[in-house]
């Protein structure tokens, strides 16, 4: 540039800062023979008082609270419509009560509903009754499968349910894919039921 009858030689420089936030989970620390959905930074979410635990990858955000719906304790969004919520009922269930109650499901599920995708059938994946930790819980996932598919990777809805009794009362928890058919998100479903952690 000309500084009167002189040339000055000008270097300019640019850098920025961004924020960024770091939060060290036990998700990071597990060794490498762990499923690559073990491998995200998850957000671990606490609820009753810290008695329950949840592993939230970074791709679900916590919706805000709804006083609306005094059941859903917490709901989250993911990618692409997919969904997960944290129910605590207001009538009895007890343990014993739990197999009646995942039977009632498995037959209302069974029956069909209007939000299955075309040219397909629900299949379940699993309706079992399990042990966590000493507490019994109903473990039931089911996806529409596609007809002409023997893979669930890619399909639709893949959703699971984990439901038990807590002091008395339902506490279910339910994440589903929607229509995502990302197979990649059906890992991440996995990871975050499989991290589940209530204590009494």
């Amino acid at each position: 540039m000309r500084l009167g009858a002189r040339e000055a030689t000008v270097k300019i420089d640019f850098s920025c800062l961004v924020p960024v936030k770091i939060q060290e989970t036990k998700a990071e620390s597990q060794s490498s023979g762990s499923s690559p959905a073990a491998a995200i930074s998850d957000a671990a979410v606490s609820l009753l008082d810290g008695k329950l635990k949840i592993d939230i990858p970074p791709d679900f955000s916590r919706d805000p609270d709804n006083p609306k719906e005094p059941k859903t304790m917490a709901k989250f969004s993911g990618p692409e419509g997919a969904w997960g919520e944290v129910l605590r009922g207001t009538h009895g269930l007890t343990p014993e009560d739990l197999p009646g109650y995942l039977k009632k499901r498995v037959d209302e599920y069974g029956k069909g509903f209007k939000w299955l995708p075309k040219d397909s059938h629900l299949q379940w994946l699993k309706k079992d009754i399990v042990t966590v930790d000493g507490r019994k819980w109903a473990d039931w996932r089911f996806v529409p499968m596609l007809k002409g598919k023997k893979d669930y990777s890619h399909n639709p809805v893949y959703t699971r349910f984990l439901t038990t009794s807590y002091k008395g009362q339902l506490l279910e928890i339910t994440f589903t894919s929607n229509l995502n058919i990302n197979p990649e998100l059906k890992k991440e479903i996995d990871h975050i039921m499989d991290s589940v952690h209530l204590e009494e």
